[in-house]
């Protein structure tokens, strides 16, 4: 480019020389040289401006290196976008949680199992002493023998259980039947087998013929002597008014195994009653409790709170060991009730049983 420059001006300048020299000014030729030459000068100073310009472009390419570069490395974000795969991953919270749900199916399972057991199918009400009376009074009659009065439960169809000393050696009863006209029935009961040895005697009668239904109990329970405190009731004739026998609360203080007859009570050694244990004949299991029964409670059932029959009442404590005793109450277990009851109904004697 500089050549062509050159080259242009001389041109340029000799054709205006040439247009001048008939002036015959040497000396204008001498001016016009040395213009030319410091024009010359200046352009040629000025080319290093487009030297440099261009020079220096090709330096910027580094910049469109670099960039490029690291936009490929840039997949990186690919790789963190790669953690939704772990999303599948989360399936099992969707297994757990359907998975327990069947195991649920045991509260199903346990729930209806009960039910038909379920007391409160035949104690609907069974929560205060009152229900328990009404429920169960027409099933308690009073028992006459001799002058002698006590009373007695209805344990199955035609059977009443009593104490022995109440029906002592006579073969026959007058048993009182509560009616729900507030009156009493007498009707005679027969004495079949008796136990002195647990103060035990079956007396018979026609249950369909005079009205009279089995004590609708839960269960004939037994206790041992970790379920002193349970809470419990006793009907009974203390009053000696017939056709409402009398209802008590109180609690279970202790169950015992009682060496040699009921009655010993005090006098031999007693054993205590645990879960499981087997126990030697020559006791009589004992419900040590403390509702306050009276005379004429004899024979009468005690009762827990869930409509369990857990003994029949037969003795109040007045001493033991030479000491005054308050609020003690003997009943016999319904261990031993099971023991010999099929025995009394054939009317054997069971006091050496």
């Amino acid at each position: 480019m500089d050549f062509f420059l050159r080259t242009s001006l001389i041109i340029f300048i000799s054709i205006f020389i040439s247009g001048c020299i008939n002036s015959n000014d040497l000396n204008l030729e001498a001016t016009i040289d040395a213009r030319v030459d410091q024009a010359i000068a200046k352009i040629a100073t000025a080319t290093p401006q487009i030297f440099v310009d261009p020079t220096p472009q090709p330096t910027a390419t580094p910049q469109v290196f670099i960039d490029p570069t690291p936009q490929p490395t840039a997949t990186p974000q690919i790789i963190e976008i790669i953690p939704p795969t772990p999303q599948p991953t989360a399936t099992p919270q969707i297994n757990i949680d359907p998975t327990p749900q069947p195991t649920a199916t045991p509260q199903i399972f346990v729930d209806p199992t009960p039910q038909p057991t379920a007391t409160p199918q035949i104690f609907p009400k069974i929560i205060k002493p009152n229900d328990l009376y009404n429920q169960w009074r027409f099933s308690v009659p009073r028992i006459r023998s001799d002058g002698a009065t006590g009373t007695g439960w209805v344990i199955e169809e035609d059977w009443i259980i009593t104490n022995e000393h109440v029906v002592k050696d006579q073969s026959s009863v007058i048993v009182s039947i509560p009616q729900k006209d507030g009156t009493s029935k007498d009707v005679y009961g027969l004495v079949y087998g008796v136990d002195k040895k647990r103060d035990l005697a079956a007396v018979k009668i026609n249950s369909k013929l005079n009205g009279i239904e089995p004590l609708k109990i839960f269960d004939r329970k037994y206790l041992t002597s970790l379920d002193a405190g349970t809470e419990i009731v006793q009907i009974g004739y203390s009053t000696g008014t017939a056709g409402f026998p009398v209802i008590k609360s109180g609690v279970v203080t202790t169950v015992i195994l009682q060496m040699g007859k009921a009655l010993d009570y005090g006098i031999k050694p007693t054993l205590k009653v645990l879960p499981g244990s087997s126990y030697t004949k020559d006791g009589v299991m004992l419900i040590v409790f403390n509702t306050g029964a009276d005379p004429g409670d004899s024979g009468g059932p005690i009762i827990d709170f869930e409509g369990n029959v857990v003994g029949v009442v037969f003795a109040q404590v007045q001493s033991a060991g030479g000491s005054r005793v308050i609020g003690t109450q003997l009943a016999i277990s319904m261990r031993e009730v099971e023991v010999v009851w099929d025995l009394l109904k054939l009317g054997t004697d069971t006091s050496n049983n």
